[in-house]
């Protein structure tokens, strides 16, 4: 597994998300006003490092929450994208031509279909969230959706996880959590990095977390999480 750590917006393999301002159903548009003109380019460049390790391995893609679709364009513009914001929908309609405007929380049957790559961008997925099974979208938790984008996906899936944010603001309580879960130490985020692919393998054993980018900076902290079929 590799990972990139970095506290420089010009480091490759960087984002940052401010949890406190972002919903898990937070609408695009929201979030490109909340993001500096730094934190968004930061965020291009970790998944255009992501990009690189697969490049050329995929031909089908799926993003199931595109927002405006800039991410999903880094993959492939044949991409299939889904949003259930309608003025987003309007601006994906004019970049792609598969484009979805279903409810995760109640039609996800329709959204998860099978696709090489499949890509959720969480605005606030942890890893504490994922294991209490919190909710969403209506009934479908972050388990539930995570569990639905590796049973869609054939070769690649990518995570927006925010865990890191917590470890680097709120550690005294986000650490004891993220350990209890990881069963090890975590006095870093390097351990607790460390210490994830071996539990994602316990949880989806068909699948290896193979490479970690992840951006700390003062107002915020995320990392993207590829995994590969084993």
């Amino acid at each position: 597994m590799t990972y990139a750590v970095g506290h420089n917006p010009k480091q490759r393999g960087i984002h940052t998300i401010n949890n406190h301002h972002l919903g898990p159903q937070s609408s695009a548009l929201h979030q490109t006003n909340t993001h500096s003109v730094s934190q968004r380019q930061a965020r291009l460049r970790c998944i255009r490092r992501l990009h690189s390790k697969i490049a050329g391995r995929y031909e089908t893609v799926l993003d199931p929450m595109a927002g405006l679709g800039d991410d999903a364009l880094l993959f492939s513009s044949n991409a299939r994208v889904n949003d259930m914001d309608p003025e987003c929908v309007k601006i994906l309609k004019t970049r792609f031509s598969d484009v979805m405007n279903y409810d995760l929380g109640s039609q996800s049957e329709l959204i998860f279909t099978p696709a090489d790559l499949v890509y959720l961008d969480y605005n606030t997925f942890t890893i504490g969230k994922f294991v209490k099974r919190e909710r969403m979208f209506g009934l479908l938790s972050y388990r539930d959706v995570t569990d639905l984008a590796f049973g869609a996906a054939k070769k690649f899936v990518i995570i927006n996880d925010c865990s890191v944010h917590g470890l680097k603001f709120f550690p005294h309580t986000s650490r004891p959590c993220y350990e209890k879960i990881l069963g090890v130490p975590c006095p870093t985020v390097e351990a607790f990095f460390t210490a994830l692919p071996a539990y994602y393998a316990r949880v989806y054993p068909d699948w290896e977390l193979t490479t970690i980018s992840h951006y700390g900076a003062e107002h915020g902290a995320t990392a993207y999480l590829l995994f590969e079929r084993a």
